[in-house]
């Protein structure tokens, strides 16, 4: 195999992507950021998701006599359940405005 022959692989800077296909780097940039929004926004969620269902285990499994720590935790779950949903909501709608998501 001749070493001279083979191709140079392209550059594998964002910027030099972004030039390659048509887009600025400021239209990067922004699509770095509204990416990273969402991701976030989907990580508050799983984890808000996640002390939904400990608050839930702690309502129902640890602390199942004593009732206003089971009120306690109970409010926690909801409001922990409530804010997944809205997380999870307000990452759709930054991931629905992506301008790659419609065709």
């Amino acid at each position: 195999m001749n070493l001279e022959s083979a191709q140079t692989p392209a550059s594998t800077s964002w910027e030099e992507a972004s030039r390659q296909a048509g887009a600025t780097v400021e239209q990067v940039k922004l699509a770095s950021v509204r990416d990273n929004t969402v991701l976030l926004r989907l990580a508050l969620g799983a984890l808000t998701g996640s002390l939904a269902y400990a608050a839930a285990m702690v309502t129902t499994i640890v602390v199942p006599d004593n009732v206003p720590w089971r009120t306690l935790w109970l409010t926690l779950c909801l409001i922990g359940f409530v804010a997944l949903l809205v997380f999870l909501n307000l990452a759709m709608r930054k991931f629905e405005n992506h301008p790659e998501t419609h065709s």
